[in-house]
């Protein structure tokens, strides 16, 4: 377990020095710095909705982020693979799967709306990070009132 936590510790730097070794930000939607923000939106969002009050930890938050925004890759008909490969190596860090406590019919008005306040945000666009075949993209989505 150690060495496939270093091989994707090591991954992800290699991954990022990828994206911000050069600090001009690129306007291409798979080559902007965002993508390294897969699964923030709305982690941040779940974060916020609970006060940031310790009942859900950041990394919590990002991993059910992660797995809502491979949903709606699904969803978009972006992303046509099982996410099971991907929510079987969050399940081996023992972060959360399960996200109904913290997103429901009930609350998500209120999760988009605290999307909206996040700094990704431009005018009623949503920032969330899509999934396909050739790995992730940004993709703006319009919430109206």
């Amino acid at each position: 377990m150690i060495k496939f936590l270093f091989s994707i510790i090591e991954n992800s730097i290699k991954t990022k020095l990828n994206y911000v070794s050069d600090f001009r930000e690129k306007s291409n939607l798979r080559s902007s710095r965002a993508v390294l923000n897969f699964g923030h939106t709305i982690g941040h969002a779940i974060e916020n909705s609970n006060s940031y009050n310790n009942s859900i930890k950041h990394g919590e938050a990002i991993a059910i982020g992660m797995i809502i925004e491979l949903k709606i890759s699904q969803h978009l008909g972006y992303y046509k693979k099982s996410i099971e490969p991907i929510t079987n190596i969050i399940r081996n860090f023992n972060l959360p799967l399960n996200y109904s406590k913290y997103i429901s019919k009930k609350n998500i008005k209120k999760l988009i709306n605290k999307m909206k306040f996040d700094k990704k945000v431009n005018d009623d666009n949503v920032s969330f990070i899509c999934i396909d075949d050739k790995g992730g993209f940004v993709k703006n989505i319009t919430f109206k009132n």
